[in-house]
């Protein structure tokens, strides 16, 4: 049996030795982060062609037991990205989603100050289930390293709205509504 990142595992039958599983992740292994991008392909108002921009992720992890039932460690790489809105110039722009996983998969009931000792370096994932599919976990963990807005990296890479805007904001700067006031004030007192 071929293992892939839908398939579901049943935790306790790799306690003996764990568990690798490393390669692309397709976007039907990540359906709330395939469903995020269809939406954001909806929303973009233009740019370049759709074609060009997709779900590009790949995983490296192990899920090894930590050595207490109902406890394992999942820890490894994702690198990619993912294309979302920009907010400045709703133009589709390419999402890091890259960087270091390491999470204790623990039973809710597990007291936080115990397992904070035992694995000080871990996120804790509570987890009662007695099946895991690593692409859910990917996709939970993707969504919650999405920034709060996203946006080009640069103002200079954004398109053509977000450049007017900022423009027009840096004339509004210049432009003081109360400018002539101090004037009108001035001449009134005479």
């Amino acid at each position: 049996m071929s293992i892939t990142f839908r398939t579901e595992i049943v935790l306790a039958d790799i306690d003996a030795h764990g568990l690798t599983l490393a390669g692309s992740v397709e976007p039907v292994d990540l359906p709330k982060i395939s469903s995020l991008v269809d939406v954001a392909r909806q929303d973009a108002v233009a740019g370049p062609d759709g074609a060009q921009f997709h779900v590009d992720v790949a995983a490296d992890l192990k899920v090894t037991p930590m050595g207490k039932p109902r406890h394992w460690r999942v820890s490894g790489n994702i690198a990619g990205s993912i294309p979302l809105v920009c907010q400045r110039c709703l133009e589709l722009t390419d999402v890091d989603v890259s960087g270091e996983i390491a999470l204790a998969l623990v039973a809710s009931d597990v007291d936080d100050d115990a397992l904070a000792a035992a694995v000080p370096d871990a996120e804790r994932w509570d987890h009662d289930a007695e099946t895991l599919v690593i692409g859910d976990l990917i996709d939970e963990w993707i969504l919650l390293e999405l920034p709060m807005v996203v946006a080009h990296e640069r103002l200079e890479q954004c398109g053509e709205l977000a450049k007017r805007l900022d423009g027009a904001a840096a004339q509004a700067d210049t432009q003081t509504p109360f400018a002539g006031l101090a004037g009108l004030m001035a001449n009134k007192t005479q």
